[in-house]
């Protein structure tokens, strides 16, 4: 009976033996239980990411559209204070566009909107150099606003450099081609007045709507 007795408990042994799950099986099915779960965080934060991008793609291109309408139409309202000093406002958008945005795109909006104006309400003959100071405008608002805190001196100093290249440098040179020389040096003090006329008024004018626009951009970093 002993010796049956024990034939009979080693081969319970040998089948517990059998049955029972190496230590190594748990590790694997850990590691396979790891690598699914990591799996599924990458998959849903590759996802999330590209998602995200493109929401972000979405909010950038609306904003454009939007800048370059806003643009066109404030480029057709003027206020006359004077028959050679006007206000106007089209500094406004390039501003806002330059600080949202950057340079490059700020200067693409202001071609586009220099040009979309131009195709709704044509004035004349077409000519290409005030898209180039449109573009140049949001190009200098978007050096001196788009990275830090929109401050008044940043808005000074942008607007100042604004109305030289673009006011007085730019925009006479654009006008020496339509009016021609005479009538450009005869009109240019006038020039000079509406510049300085207009200078404080974008101060104004951006700086009312700065915190507007830091707003907008915490909005676009997310």
């Amino acid at each position: 009976m002993s010796g049956e007795q024990g034939v009979v408990i080693g081969t319970k042994r040998v089948i517990r033996a059998i049955l029972k799950p190496h230590p190594a099986a748990g590790d694997i099915r850990n590691i396979m239980s790891s690598y699914q779960w990591a799996e599924g965080v990458c998959s849903a934060g590759l996802m999330g990411g590209l998602f995200m991008f493109k929401m972000k793609q979405v909010k950038i291109i609306t904003i454009c559209g939007m800048l370059i309408a806003i643009a066109a139409v404030l480029g057709f309202i003027k206020i006359p204070l004077s028959p050679v000093v006007e206000i106007r406002f089209s500094a406004v958008p390039l501003a806002a566009a330059g600080a949202l945005l950057g340079p490059a795109p700020a200067a693409l909006i202001g071609a586009l909107a220099d040009i979309v104006g131009f195709i709704a309400k044509p004035t004349g003959m077409y000519f290409p150099g005030f898209t180039i100071s449109s573009a140049v405008g949001g190009l200098i608002y978007g050096i001196f606003l788009e990275k830090g805190k929109i401050t008044i001196p940043k808005i000074i100093i942008s607007s100042a450099v604004y109305m030289i290249v673009v006011g007085l440098i730019l925009n006479t040179i654009n006008l020496y081609f339509f009016l021609g020389k005479d009538l450009l040096i005869a009109g240019l003090p006038a020039r000079v007045i509406k510049e300085l006329v207009m200078l404080p008024v974008n101060i104004l004018m951006i700086a009312a709507i700065s915190r507007v626009l830091e707003y907008i951009r915490k909005g676009l970093k997310r």
